[in-house]
């Protein structure tokens, strides 16, 4: 006879941040990433491309205008949409990382006001008052209502555009010339990216600092990863720690990155 083949043996790939969890009595097993985290890390990469972009490019609206006046003509600019298409992921990245913490929070301190939310409720609305409920905000919800009323409105004109004619805006002058181009390119800015980018990481900080009873373990880890892993994906550090740790028959296997120097 000739003997069965040897089963296979089980490995487990764990992302950075991400968590195992392996029940030796029952053998389930899970697993969970923070994609709030990644999603940031995504919306922090490309606020510095576009900030980039616009360095290299701003000066050439005008230095375009002035030509265009004296040749008379249309002339193609070298510079594209980089700045454009940079702040449009960073805004949608943003706006993602506050869709996914409200997500998480949902899981580990879920609220919701007496009745069910409204189906008009919007979407910032709904992650503000979650934020209240998980974290001890105190008088900044209302500045934070403004800005995620903001950011939303500006992610949902990106996600759900419609491509008719706007007025244009003035997107640069000076004493000689005035450029004036599609209000896209007038709200899609490296200084929107960056205000986009930064309101999440305010928001964030003030959160976990003050974490309610029910968020606090979240908050404890959520504080780890952020200092962690950084405003960059990829292998910007160390590799991570694999930390694997039992209690009873429940084995749990942890990704930490080792904070950057």
């Amino acid at each position: 006879m000739v003997d069965p083949p040897a089963p296979p043996q089980v490995s487990y790939a764990v992302p950075p941040g991400g968590q195992v969890y392996i029940d030796l009595q029952t053998g389930e097993r899970t697993a969970w990433l923070p994609l709030w985290m990644y999603w940031l890390q995504i919306a922090h990469r490309h606020a510095d491309a576009a900030a980039e972009a616009a360095r290299q490019h701003q000066p050439l609206d005008l230095i375009k205008a002035r030509e265009v006046t004296r040749v008379g003509h249309p002339v193609a600019g070298p510079e594209g949409n980089v700045e454009i298409v940079e702040t449009m992921i960073t805004i949608v990245a943003s706006a993602n990382s506050f869709d996914a913490v409200f997500g998480s929070l949902q899981h580990v301190d879920p609220w919701k006001p007496p009745g069910g939310r409204k189906k008009t409720t919007a979407r910032s609305g709904a992650i503000l008052e979650q934020l209240k409920h998980s974290f001890n905000v105190g008088k900044k919800a209302k500045e934070w209502s403004q800005e995620l009323n903001w950011l939303f409105q500006l992610r949902d004109g990106i996600v759900h555009h419609s491509e008719r004619p706007r007025p244009m805006q003035i997107v640069a002058a000076d004493t000689q010339n005035i450029v004036l181009s599609a209000t896209e390119a007038y709200s899609l800015t490296a200084p929107t990216a960056r205000r986009a980018v930064s309101l999440f990481d305010r928001v964030l900080a003030d959160c976990l600092e003050f974490p309610r009873a029910g968020a606090r373990t979240w908050a404890e880890r959520a504080t780890r990863l952020r200092r962690q892993m950084g405003n960059q994906p990829g292998a910007s550090g160390p590799p991570p720690k694999i930390e694997v740790t039992q209690t009873g028959a429940r084995v749990n296997i942890v990704a930490n990155i080792e904070p950057i120097p």
